[in-house]
């Protein structure tokens, strides 16, 4: 006897979303988004990531690039006593803007 009680699905649209930290000295970047957003603009960047291991067999490298991203908060300052300044930024982008430029053949 089947029952049906599976729940299956279909694509419809598509959502981006990810996050990077880095260790932050400068805020010259940031001061330029936050001066954007309170302009009421919405200012988009490209992101361009390398993995690249030295190890590689043939020195392969993956690269991928991800346009048309928006940053969903700024953090403007965040600091602890004795500890390396690090800053968190959500973003979001669209699927259809991204691509790989490399990938590592098997």
């Amino acid at each position: 006897m089947l029952i049906g009680n599976s729940k299956d699905s279909k694509i419809v649209s598509l959502t981006g979303e990810g996050s990077f930290t880095i260790k932050s000295v400068i805020n010259r970047n940031i001061n330029k988004y936050l001066e954007e957003w309170k302009n009421g603009h919405d200012p988009r960047a490209n992101l361009v990531g390398l993995i690249d291991d030295p190890d590689a067999v043939d020195e392969q490298k993956e690269r991928c690039s991800i346009d048309n991203v928006w940053f969903n908060e700024l953090t403007l300052m965040n600091f602890e006593k004795g500890q390396v300044v690090e800053k968190e930024f959500p973003f979001g982008f669209t699927p259809e803007d991204a691509s790989f430029i490399e990938i590592v053949d098997e």
